[in-house]
């Protein structure tokens, strides 16, 4: 799948071969800035700097316009977000530490969960049973310094742990190992 600025979506049969394209989507309204298949492989999130983001049905060859997140007026922009791995939840970070969790399957907002930085980058457990977000502080609480870490249960929508990595110097990615030991920023 590739998309971009020009708003369209492309999605191709990758073989080795002939790399045919099965799909084009053209989205009148919507620069595309972020686009990710769901887990299952069935469902496209397309998301860009407007108050909604699109959801394209694979199998059924449909597209839904979503409008905003329910209890967030305040967004003005979905420019990026992230799948879970259990396929259960859309996460989009928002302005001022927010993390706004929705469910995969309705769109409807489940959650807002805070952190007290602006995100740079949001990872997952193998499971999908816990989510961290990664960023640099803009509030100063508890004697945090920038390069904050939370990690978040997400069943039970809390912050479970907190922690900051030492060697920050600016960044912006996180990532978890495969087998939810180790997590690396960048």
């Amino acid at each position: 799948m590739t998309a971009g600025l020009d708003k369209t979506l492309r999605i191709f049969q990758v073989d080795g071969k002939a790399n045919s394209k099965i799909q084009s989507v053209y989205l009148k309204d919507l620069p595309i800035h972020c686009a990710k298949f769901t887990n299952d492989g069935r469902e496209v999130i397309v998301t860009g700097r407007r108050k909604h983001f699109y959801s394209m049905d694979i199998e059924k060859g449909t597209t839904q316009r979503i409008f905003g997140i329910r209890g967030r007026d305040d967004e003005h922009s979905f420019e990026k977000f992230f799948v879970s791995p259990c396929n259960k939840y859309l996460v989009f970070p928002s302005k001022r530490g927010h993390i706004s969790l929705l469910s995969k399957n309705t769109k409807q907002w489940i959650s807002d969960l805070k952190m007290n930085s602006e995100i740079q980058d949001i990872g997952f457990s193998g499971d999908g049973q816990y989510m961290y977000s990664f960023g640099g502080i803009i509030y100063k609480f508890d004697n945090l310094d920038d390069g904050a870490i939370f990690a978040w249960d997400l069943g039970m929508r809390k912050c479970v742990s907190q922690f900051n990595d030492q060697g920050f110097v600016g960044g912006g990615s996180l990532s978890v190992s495969n087998d939810n030991k180790y997590l690396a920023t960048g």
